[in-house]
């Protein structure tokens, strides 16, 4: 009886250490049979391999993991043979044959893979079945993540069937292989914006979008970068869409959504991404335009989702205020004057942002990019170059500086500015004009008059 408790034992040992692997990361257990006689092996039996599938967790205990079950996690299944037959785990020589056998080993020694078989995807609680196996040696492999970012997938594994238990041998045997997620970390940058100031709002501001992507030991399977633009931006075009340096194809290696908001790559476009990181990670970068069509601080965020797991960026903003101008005559605050033309510069009095000119009730706006993120501020100048007809441009034409400032509200990004122009009157000048002319008609007649009086009066005498 010690003898053939030692030899249990040894066999428990081989097979742990099989089942074990390379790693350390699964545990095995009962499920619901045993033989009640150890050391007697039913060659004639079937079992199976239930695979329970976890994110690692520290707090795990054997048979009991503390992680989240994963969903969707493929792997297949493979007898190993030897000698081109299935592993006669009756004979204690198979035993000595596999001792210190690892899945690295395969082929080789006159071990070699026989029938393989795909497993359905684990099901919300985890879990995958090998069902109807026959004695003998199985390699289980991990092969596709399914809709889950798993950065660091289970290392292949060795499992006997039956598997040697304490209480007898194990024909259905559980397993515990684990995984460690990734996390989606999208950065989003802005950028300058195709024009910094305009009469009209309607600058094009491009939002640049970067997901990190790991070197990957199981393909990717689902990559998307969405982006719903917030109030006072409207969708203005897709840009280059990049994995790496390698510019992708639209419709060929990504696809754009009917509303617009988000980016999928294709089948190619997966394929491409998977190559990229078969030896090191990479990043994909994607451009979005935006058309700007109110004022204040205008923020932003993406979402990234690689294999199903999201991640959102940062909040990043683009900051517009403005500069409203009335053109008035001086002492006269109701009379409004068109046609009034100004330059407006930035801080250094040299960048000409934009032009402009008053119209009819003599109002201009200048809608003017501050800057971005933390940056809600800017001066500028404004310049009069052209006076309304009838009125001179002041000694100094220059106003400033001005500082915007880009508010929480468009209400709060609004500078006023009122600007007057003289009228120009001329000084009466000594006999001309009107009153000059005037005067020399008037004696002219009275002359005239006086003439033909003393002419009838003659006349009447004769």
């Amino acid at each position: 009886m010690k003898t053939r408790t030692n030899g249990l034992r040894r066999l428990a040992a081989v097979a742990g250490a099989l089942a074990l692997g390379l790693t350390g990361t699964l545990a095995l257990s009962a499920t619901a049979h045993a033989d009640a006689i150890p050391g007697n092996i039913n060659p004639d039996a079937t079992g199976s391999i239930i695979i329970h599938k976890h994110v690692e967790d520290a707090n795990s205990t054997d048979y009991s993991p503390a992680g989240a079950p994963l969903e969707g996690v493929v792997f297949k299944v493979t007898e190993v043979l030897l000698n081109g037959e299935s592993v006669q785990l009756a004979t204690s020589e198979a035993w000595e044959a596999i001792d210190d056998l690892t899945p690295a080993d395969i082929p080789g020694g006159g071990f070699t893979k026989g029938t393989e078989t795909t497993l359905e995807a684990t099901n919300a609680s985890g879990i995958a079945t090998a069902s109807d196996l026959h004695v003998g040696l199985y390699l289980v492999e991990e092969v596709s993540s399914g809709g889950n970012l798993i950065t660091t997938p289970a290392a292949p594994f060795l499992v006997t069937i039956p598997y040697p238990d304490a209480a007898g041998w194990l024909y259905n045997v559980d397993v515990y292989p684990k995984n460690l997620l990734g996390e989606v970390s999208p950065t989003k940058t802005v950028g300058t914006p195709d024009t910094e100031a305009n009469v009209q709002l309607g600058a094009i501001v491009p939002f640049t979008i970067t997901v990190p992507v790991a070197k990957q030991s199981l393909p990717y399977e689902s990559f998307s970068i969405s982006d719903s633009l917030s109030a006072g931006l409207e969708f203005s075009s897709w840009g280059q869409i990049k994995i790496g340096d390698q510019v992708l194809t639209p419709v060929t290696d990504y696809s754009i959504s009917d509303d617009d908001t988000t980016v999928t790559l294709t089948i190619p476009g997966i394929a491409k991404l998977n190559t990229a990181t078969t030896d090191a990670g990479t990043s994909v970068t994607a451009v979005i335009n935006a058309e700007v069509t109110d004022l204040g601080q205008l923020d932003n965020t993406a979402t990234a989702t690689i294999n199903g797991k999201p991640g959102t960026t940062p909040e990043v903003t683009t900051n517009w205020a403005r500069l409203d101008i009335t053109k008035v005559e001086s002492g006269s605050a109701t009379t409004m004057l068109a046609n009034a033309e100004f330059e407006l510069y930035a801080a250094d009095r040299q960048t000409l942002l934009a032009t402009g000119t008053t119209a009819v009730d003599g109002t201009l706006s200048f809608n003017v990019w501050v800057g971005n993120d933390q940056t809600v501020t800017r001066d500028v100048y404004l310049k009069e170059t052209v006076a309304p007809q009838g009125y001179v441009l002041p000694a100094d034409p220059w106003t400033g500086p001005i500082t915007l400032t880009a508010g929480e509200t468009a209400e709060a990004s609004v500078v006023a500015r009122t600007i007057e122009n003289h009228k120009a009157k001329g000084p009466n000048l000594p006999l001309t004009g009107g009153q000059g002319t005037m005067l020399f008609l008037i004696a002219g007649v009275a002359i005239i008059g006086a003439a033909g009086g003393t002419l009838i009066f003659r006349k009447a005498r004769a």
